[in-house]
């Protein structure tokens, strides 16, 4: 029996030293998902910032809307609450609304340029 118990114990810390990280099913079903102990790496075994998305050649973000009356899909970079740049999708397919690609700076007294090289390039 103490044989036993040693052997159990062992495999339990085995165990218990390689999981790192483990997502829990939300209560409800579809409810949210977080973690706030670090960094979030797919991909990476070693994310370096808040979210580190590693993957060969030709790895894709892809973000998509299916509600037939959504008109936008957004990027947004924030600062608190206070949203100051942006990359969308404006217009529907789905309602028959023209599409456009926007690169925007929400700051009205602010400047948006495009850079290049480590220079300014527009």
């Amino acid at each position: 029996m103490p044989r036993t118990a040693f052997v159990s114990l062992a495999i339990l810390v085995l165990c218990v030293s390689t999981v790192r990280a483990q997502w829990v099913q939300p209560t409800p079903p579809n409810g949210p998902i977080y973690y706030n102990g670090g960094n979030v790496g797919i991909g990476s075994t070693a994310p370096v910032d808040a979210l580190h998305v590693e993957g060969p050649a030709n790895t894709n973000i892809r973000i998509v809307h299916t509600a037939t009356t959504a008109d936008k899909s957004m990027l947004g970079f924030f600062e608190g609450v206070n949203l100051f740049g942006f990359l969308n999708q404006r217009g529907s397919a789905f309602a028959g609304q023209a599409r456009q690609f926007n690169v925007g700076n929400n700051d009205a007294s602010g400047a948006l340029s495009l850079w290049a090289g480590g220079a300014q390039r527009m």
